[in-house]
């Protein structure tokens, strides 16, 4: 007797005593028995110690009708995947991607993930979380950045919508998960962001994804489009009513983008057009001194020429911070001159950083603008005082140090655990505004400029010292004593 002939009830009774494999490959012999298996083999699986293992592989696969079997017998659709390593499978561009992954007991969800019904909430399993091997095909879009996914944060990292709205469909949460307070799982908005799929960034935004949380990647989802440099995103976010004002560990978006040396001035330049508050992003009530000029000085130190140069034409006040003085020996040229453009004045101790540091063009800059240079500091020494003082120190052997820190350092990405680095969409940028290869003359070269530019030869410190009589009483180079005797000091 054919095994078609056999009543369905028979049918179903042997293949329980058949394993997984073999159930799969005989209901590929013919119609009836896949009509009448089908059902059966899915609920083996999930039923089974490997759980929502299946589900997984479908959804990396890109299987939108395999996923939708799995959801239909009951695969719990925020299922979590804990990948814990990762490596080639063979040398080559051409690798098989291997990961190494545990299918993870539910965990409860803090927020709402769903208005669904007949959707029933986390419920935590018994037993030993699944631990297996995921291979990957070179050609695959996925390519986790996080350890923690679910499969919506799969199908959001492939940018694959089908599946994302099918999973929305059955309840999957965009908003991520909580455990201990602590951010365990990103939202699905995170990933399709970081892997540039725009598309499924408005699906997902369409069903009420939330923006920011302390515990998200980079503080939100406005802060994680900017570090990618996505300014399309940007504009979708907009569109759907982000609030660009909402900082993260003190840090507001327009500080993000603006101390960044690869992102394109357009991404600033969005932020300003679409409500980013230039006093709010330019310091707080508690800084360092009372200077109140965060915003110029993370442009100055970390960003671009242009940035700055669109920041001052937005009115960004310009009077940088006292610790600038340290940091005007790194700018280029044209950042000075710039800042020159827009009224900066220098005060003497920012001179004097010139002239330790032998930036010769930037003192010849300052002189050819009308900066005084016969200014004294509280000591009552000039610059050609501090200059002959320096052509002292080099003779004999100091050591030049240089403070390139600052209080207002470089917003810092979140230190979490990623598979893989997360990197800035190439685009265009202009030239930073500090270059630590800047070329330096001699503090003789420097002493020259000094007398060239009008330096008074004879001026006197509060202790009663002319610069020939400082020369003379310090273990300088006959040369610059030579020079300031041909000027005329006395």
């Amino acid at each position: 007797m054919s095994l078609l002939q056999l009543p369905p009830e028979i049918i179903l009774l042997i293949a329980h005593y058949l394993s997984e494999s073999n159930l799969a490959r005989l209901l590929q012999v013919h119609r009836f028995l896949y009509n009448l298996l089908h059902p059966l083999l899915y609920q083996r699986h999930l039923q089974g110690e490997t759980r929502e293992e299946g589900l997984f592989r479908c959804t990396v696969a890109g299987n939108v009708a395999g996923v939708e079997h799995f959801l239909h017998y009951g695969a719990n659709v925020n299922a979590l995947m804990e990948v814990n390593y990762s490596r080639p499978s063979r040398r080559g561009d051409n690798a098989d991607l291997q990961l190494w992954y545990k299918v993870k007991k539910p965990l409860v969800d803090v927020a709402t993930t769903t208005t669904r019904k007949n959707v029933p909430p986390f419920r935590p399993q018994q037993g030993d979380d699944v631990q297996a091997w995921l291979i990957i095909a070179p050609n695959n879009p996925f390519w986790p950045y996080h350890g923690a996914q679910t499969p919506l944060n799969i199908a959001a990292n492939m940018g694959n919508d089908a599946l994302v709205s099918l999973l929305l469909r059955h309840g999957a949460s965009v908003h991520g998960f909580l455990k201990g307070g602590q951010r365990i799982l990103q939202p699905a908005a995170v990933d399709a962001i970081i892997s540039g799929h725009e598309s499924t960034v408005r699906l997902l935004l369409e069903h009420s994804t939330p923006f920011q949380d302390p515990n998200m990647d980079q503080g939100g989802l406005v802060d994680r489009a900017i570090y990618k440099g996505q300014i399309s995103i940007l504009k979708l976010l907009a569109e759907f009513g982000a609030d660009f004002n909402i900082p993260h560990e003190g840090v507001y978006p327009l500080n993000r983008a603006v101390s960044s040396c690869k992102l394109s001035t357009d991404i600033v330049q969005f932020l300003l057009d679409n409500g980013a508050d230039i006093c709010l992003a330019n310091g707080h009530a508690d800084h360092l001194e009372g200077d109140n000029s965060c915003l110029l000085d993370q442009a100055i130190q970390h960003g671009t020429i242009d940035t700055l140069r669109l920041l001052l034409d937005r009115g960004l006040e310009n009077s940088p911070p006292k610790f600038f003085r340290h940091t005007i020996g790194r700018c280029t040229i044209d950042v000075v001159r710039l800042l020159l453009e827009h009224g900066y004045v220098p005060d003497i101790d920012t001179l004097a950083s010139v002239v330790r540091l032998r930036r010769k063009d930037i003192l010849q800059l300052f002189i050819d603008t009308g900066v005084d240079i016969n200014m004294k500091n509280e000591n009552g020494k000039t610059l050609l005082h501090i200059a002959i003082l320096r052509c002292r120190q080099v003779q004999n052997g100091a050591v030049e140090t240089t403070v390139t820190g600052c209080y207002w350092g470089r917003p810092q990405p979140l230190k979490r655990k990623l598979l893989r680095k997360i990197e800035p969409v190439p685009q265009q940028f202009s030239a930073r505004c500090v270059n630590d290869d800047a070329e330096r003359c001699t503090p003789e070269d420097i002493v020259r400029c000094l007398i060239r530019g009008g330096a008074d030869l004879n001026a006197m410190t509060a202790q009663g010292h002319t610069p020939l009589a400082l020369a003379e009483n310090s273990a300088i180079p006959s040369s610059v004593l030579q020079l300031l005797v041909d000027s005329g000091a006395t």
